[in-house]
């Protein structure tokens, strides 16, 4: 890892799962489960999280809602809201930061069960189409100068941007940590 922009990065991360119940979070709205967690990356200073997020299927299990249930058989992601926090040492309450913005990192994944078509935006108002199984999963990263944590709620369209069947939801993304580890994944 190095921070000279002109270097190409090369490294390997394991992000915690949700087998660490004190470094990881799960939230289940509406059938939409988001699992997220950060690292602390000491060589370039930061916080790097990752968002795992999927609709749920029957053998999922726990948090899984029929179609009729959770009223709709798809849904995409429209929108982002974080309350990103910071703990410096001399202060009473953490400083939050509030962030909003469309999709995820030019991305609107639309969840089936079991999985999903993340379309990114390319450019020129152009999408690109990838389909995947399991989790749509994306990462980012945050200035790691104190300790803090990440919450917040991501904003989904029953059906589908172009289709919708619905009003738009709110799925909450439970409260994560941002620490700074003794070890790394």
């Amino acid at each position: 890892v190095t921070n000279d922009p002109g270097q190409i990065l090369s490294s390997l991360m394991r992000y915690p799962t949700l087998a660490d119940t004190v470094n990881c979070s799960r939230a289940v709205t509406r059938g939409v489960e988001l699992v997220a967690s950060a690292l602390f990356v000491p060589e370039m200073g930061i916080f790097v999280y990752s968002i795992r997020m999927r609709l749920l299927a029957p053998e999922d299990g726990e948090g899984y809602m029929s179609p009729e249930e959770r009223g709709f058989d798809t849904c995409q992601l429209l929108s982002r809201h974080w309350r990103i926090g910071k703990c410096p040492p001399d202060a009473d309450e953490p400083l939050v930061e509030e962030v909003r913005g469309e999709g995820v990192i030019g991305s609107y994944p639309l969840l089936h069960e079991g999985r999903y078509v993340n379309y990114e935006d390319v450019g020129a108002s152009s999408l690109r189409e990838k389909h995947g199984s399991g989790y749509f999963s994306y990462q980012s990263c945050s200035e790691a100068k104190w300790p803090g944590f990440i919450e917040g709620s991501l904003q989904f369209r029953p059906g589908s941007l172009a289709e919708p069947s619905g009003e738009v939801f709110d799925v909450r993304v439970a409260r994560f940590p941002l620490t700074f580890s003794q070890f790394l994944y």
